[in-house]
């Protein structure tokens, strides 16, 4: 059923593509649902391809108004890079999300995920501390615990390795 659901979302993407009243926001917001619905079926190629379609796309004029949305846009391509073992590209597109856009820090999370994947534990520690200055800055301290969980785990196995 999930496959289905891919399909039918793919096929109106394409559809509002080209609808020419269709305005970048709404767009994007279209990619967005359909490569994290590829992220989540595991459908990384595909995903990795809409991807690249999506920064074509997308106008240079449009990016100030649509920044959030646009910062998922590369946090997302990032997790599909990353997926592909591609982690050169991943981490460029988590840092291009990262400078569109302070107020989402997905892109931050994912970046630490894939230093503990690389086993790069410095990294991961320094952050994994970026992000709890930004969420204690922010006051959301109830999201706060597990990356200081992980900051700790990070911190041991630097010092082990």
């Amino acid at each position: 059923q999930n496959m289905a659901s891919d399909m039918n979302l793919a096929h109106n993407i394409k559809k509002l593509r080209e609808e020419r009243h269709v305005t970048q926001e709404q767009m994007l917001e279209n990619y967005n649902n359909f490569l994290a619905a590829c992220l989540s079926a595991g459908l990384y190629r595909d995903g990795y391809v809409s991807f690249q379609e999506a920064l074509t796309a997308v106008s240079a004029d449009a990016a100030e108004s649509l920044e959030s949305e646009l910062s998922i846009l590369f946090t997302l391509g990032g997790d599909l890079c990353k997926k592909l073992e591609k982690y050169e590209e991943a981490f460029a597109h988590w840092n291009k999300a990262l400078s569109i856009s302070a107020q989402y820090i997905d892109a931050m999370y994912s970046i630490a995920l894939c230093y503990r994947e690389l086993s790069y534990y410095k990294e991961e520690a320094e952050t994994w501390q970026k992000i709890i200055d930004w969420l204690e800055e922010k006051g959301a301290l109830d999201e706060i615990r597990w990356p200081r969980e992980m900051l700790a785990s990070a911190t041991e196995k630097q010092w082990s390795a």
